[in-house]
């Protein structure tokens, strides 16, 4: 399919909104140490197990000041590898933030997780 200008106008309008409200109107929350929890998804590669966050949508964003951006998670008290959004996946972690969780190349489903994020105030959804 052909992008056409309606999609370049409508998804840039989203993105500039998302950031003005995080930026001008500081719509998001901090979270430090919230536990992430495994639950099973059926539609993901057995490799990876998720482990989700009572939030969805993380900010993304790295221009908002204040606003803390997951680089990574913690198992227990070490900081386990670190996300690469050039390289997802390879450190065995990729992170998801529009569903707010981290996905973790294991087959153990006790790891005691940890993130630190900031969660957006009001969801943006595209739809038509």
């Amino acid at each position: 399919m052909i992008e056409q200008y309606h999609h370049k106008l409508t998804n840039s309008f989203m993105l500039w909104f998302d950031h003005y409200l995080l930026s001008k109107g500081q719509a998001y929350t901090n979270y430090t140490g919230v536990s992430l929890e495994h639950y099973k998804d059926d539609r993901l590669d057995c490799d990876y197990l998720a482990y989700g966050s009572p939030h969805k949508q993380w900010v993304t964003d790295s221009c908002i000041d204040g606003a803390i951006v997951p680089s990574g998670i913690t198992a227990g008290n070490t900081p386990t590898g670190e996300y690469d959004p050039s390289i997802s996946g390879r450190s065995g972690i990729a992170l998801d933030f529009e569903n707010g969780r981290a996905l973790v190349k294991t087959t153990n489903e006790n790891y005691n997780l940890t993130a630190d994020f900031a969660v957006k105030d009001f969801n943006l959804y595209f739809t038509n």
